[in-house]
């Protein structure tokens, strides 16, 4: 699954200049949101809506359309999900995979549409 998954992702890689956000942007707003969620003083608060954010802006897009979200599936869950399951990836790919890719791949494959 994880040679799988970052084999994808390189391959994607090419196309990195048209994303909004990288994926090493988005593991630091993931830090930033794990220290907002333990009301830590420190946290960027704007980091940490950005990763709340684009992971929700992601799953609406992707819902339906490669994965199919449980209705009952809360922001926190999601976000949980796709931090859990990047954090397997080699550090190498940080910049140069686009945010959006990443999120994708993790919701598509955790909740696939039943055929």
């Amino acid at each position: 699954m994880k040679a799988a998954l970052a084999a994808l992702l390189l391959a994607w890689a090419s196309h990195a200049s048209a994303g909004y956000l990288s994926f090493a942007d988005l593991r630091a707003d993931f830090v930033e949101a794990e220290k907002a969620s333990k009301r830590d003083r420190s946290a960027d608060l704007f980091r940490s809506g950005r990763a709340l954010g684009y992971v929700a802006a992601v799953a609406d897009t992707v819902n339906g359309n490669g994965a199919c979200l449980p209705e009952d599936l809360e922001l926190v869950k999601a976000v949980a999900l796709v931090r859990q399951k990047t954090a397997l990836l080699p550090e190498d790919m940080f910049g140069k995979v686009p945010a959006a890719v990443v999120i994708a791949k993790t919701l598509r494959d955790a909740f696939p549409c039943k055929k």
